[in-house]
């Protein structure tokens, strides 16, 4: 804690992962994502919307960097619910095959 405010420290050499988090609505603020994501003991370093290559503008895709070692513990699934609205956000991690949403494996999708 630092004057009151909890910290983090993480490895500054450690290598790092991109995490791609789709079916949120911008409206859900990013910090509220990364709460749900730090009670699972995951650290996020950096966040970031992805923009359009072809018109420059942001999607709804969130590009956040993730601490690598807490890659394997990463969610593939995220609930959110902000006021009347709720859902589930999909969690893609770089170098990690997505997840079948029937039966769990990662051999193949849905």
């Amino acid at each position: 804690m630092v004057k009151g405010i909890a910290t983090e420290t993480s490895d500054l050499q450690g290598a790092t992962r991109k995490l791609r988090v789709i079916h949120v609505p911008t409206c859900i603020p990013n910090e509220y994502l990364v709460d749900k994501l730090r009670d699972k003991s995951v650290h996020v370093l950096r966040l970031a919307y992805e923009i359009n290559k072809h018109d420059g503008l942001l999607t709804n895709m969130r590009i956040w960097v993730i601490d690598g070692r807490d890659a394997k513990t990463t969610l593939d699934i995220v609930p959110w619910c902000l006021d009347v609205i709720s859902g589930k956000g999909l969690l893609f991690v770089q170098e990690h095959p997505p997840r079948c949403r029937c039966c769990g494996d990662r051999s193949h999708r849905v």
